[in-house]
């Protein structure tokens, strides 16, 4: 009975680690127009560049993606200019 528990337990963590969650990021720069927008995700090494985008007339943008565990990550406009 112990080991069905915990081979149930087990079974449970690995389909919920292996899950794709999805998310949208979108938002609006005031005075970006035209301007590009950089998605990065944080991983030990360096930044790692996932998504560029165009802000169009009114600085607006969204980003739409998956993933399967939490992680951080940045907005930037350049090397310097992080939102």
């Amino acid at each position: 009975m112990k080991k069905t528990f915990y081979f149930l337990i087990v079974l449970s963590v690995l389909i919920a680690c292996g899950k794709k969650t999805n998310f949208t990021i979108s938002g609006q720069l005031d005075g970006g127009a035209g301007k590009t927008i950089y998605f990065n995700k944080i991983v030990v090494s360096s930044p790692l560049q996932l998504d560029s985008i165009k802000l169009d007339k009114e600085g607006k943008f969204e980003f739409k993606g998956n993933t399967s565990s939490p992680a951080f990550y940045l907005l930037k406009l350049s090397e310097s200019s992080f939102i």
